[in-house]
């Protein structure tokens, strides 16, 4: 293990050599989480000599999963991960439920369900509302000022889209149609919204998915939550919690309530939990991601050790220095002054502030133009980096119309 050690600064030895108590990593941008995270499984396994089924990692992307598993073979082999219990939090607790689904306490789905995807989903929320609710349909369209064909499709879609999302946030928070009904506030809202139907939308929505043996993303976490809290058969918990001794999580700020409380459930027994998260980095919250979930840790697990990750590997100084200094006027932070050590470049950061789209593809256009004419650079040392694709359809419309070559990589 010692020349694995080499590799890590002082925090990161201290995150991965602490063992037997609850531990909190907070993890600034490009700080070596995944090598911690690698390095802490490597660490129980060849020197606490943990067996590998007895560690549960869990995952938001098959991608850094995948990426973990490599590392862990190249540096150990194999043989060790082809036991590990890892994965994302989707498809460890579908295997689960897979084979425990005959202990759901209301039995209502069979071992060979099929996970539906969002706009399946959607398509049965749509059947729902049309074929049963079309009175208040017409008035919810109506309070949109809707009044033709072509927007009347849109104002449809838009709607089952809505309601899609509110069922998804309600599972994420562990709400059942049954529960949603003593909520008042709640259904105070949808009579302000125009979707006083939306209550028993959300409980068809349920009986039919049951009734075909179909789940959603969101019920594969909300009925492992009902799996481990049937009170008539606790056994199913107590199993589990003794298969996963030791329990790691990656991107923990981005957990949400029934993710935490699935998570706190398992662990409770042993208390050998090691999550890695960074409050500076959640931006998932419409997904029903809680950055309370830090708090409650440490609520919950008070004997907890923490760690901060700062050193940053990714950027140079000038970067980490304005990233810090924006970071500053978050109102709720865990404080931590991220810095690095790579040589700071000449130049400044500079904000292009733009209107739309379309103004701030014009504007780069020109800063371009400018650069490649006065001789700074070249066309391919130039790279723009977005957020989602339809972010480059602007770049493309103004950089055809200006000539300036480019290529799209996505």
């Amino acid at each position: 293990m010692n020349f694995l050690l080499k590799d890590l600064n002082e925090p990161q030895k201290e995150a991965v050599l602490t063992c037997g108590i609850p531990q909190l990593v907070l993890s600034g941008a490009g700080s070596g989480k995944t090598r911690v995270l690698t390095y802490k499984i490597i660490y129980l396994l060849k020197t606490k000599n943990i067996l590998p089924q007895n560690i549960l990692a869990l995952t938001f992307t098959n991608k850094a999963a995948n990426e973990m598993k490599e590392r862990i073979n190249k540096l150990i082999g194999e043989n060790y991960t082809k036991k590990l219990i890892m994965g994302t939090f989707h498809s460890v607790f579908c295997r689960i439920l897979r084979k425990n689904i005959i202990y759901l306490e209301e039995k209502k789905y069979k071992a060979d369900f099929k996970i539906i995807v969002e706009h399946e989903s959607i398509d049965i929320i749509k059947k729902i509302i049309e074929e049963n609710f079309n009175n208040e349909l017409e008035v919810y369209l109506e309070s949109q000022d809707i009044n033709n064909n072509a927007q009347r499709k849109i104002g449809i879609k838009n709607l089952t889209k809505k309601i899609k999302k509110k069922i998804s946030l309600l599972k994420n928070r562990g709400i059942s149609y049954e529960k949603y009904l003593d909520i008042q506030t709640e259904l105070y809202k949808d009579q302000l919204e125009y979707i006083p139907f939306f209550k028993n939308v959300y409980k068809l929505y349920v009986l039919a998915c049951q009734d075909k043996n179909l789940m959603d993303f969101d019920d594969l976490l909300f009925n492992t939550f009902l799996l481990f809290n049937n009170k008539n058969n606790v056994k199913i918990l107590e199993k589990y919690q003794n298969i996963f001794q030791y329990i790691l999580v990656d991107e923990y700020q981005d957990t949400n309530i029934i993710q935490f409380e699935i998570i706190k459930a398992l662990a409770w027994k042993f208390k050998n939990i090691f999550v890695v998260g960074d409050d500076y980095q959640n931006i998932y919250s419409f997904r029903g991601a809680n950055k309370l979930n830090i708090d409650k840790f440490k609520e919950n697990f008070p004997n907890f050790k923490e760690t901060k990750l700062c050193q940053n590997y990714r950027s140079n100084s000038i970067i980490v220095k304005i990233s810090n200094k924006l970071i500053k006027n978050n109102k709720k932070q865990i404080i931590k002054e991220l810095f690095s050590k790579k040589k700071e470049t000449e130049g400044k950061i500079k904000l292009l502030i733009c209107e739309d789209g379309m103004d701030e593809a014009n504007k780069i256009a020109f800063i371009i133009k400018d650069l490649v004419m006065t001789n700074k650079c070249n066309y391919r040392d130039i790279v723009i980096l977005y957020r989602i694709n339809r972010q480059n359809v602007p770049f493309k419309t103004i950089f055809f119309k200006e000539a300036i070559p480019h290529k799209i990589y996505n």
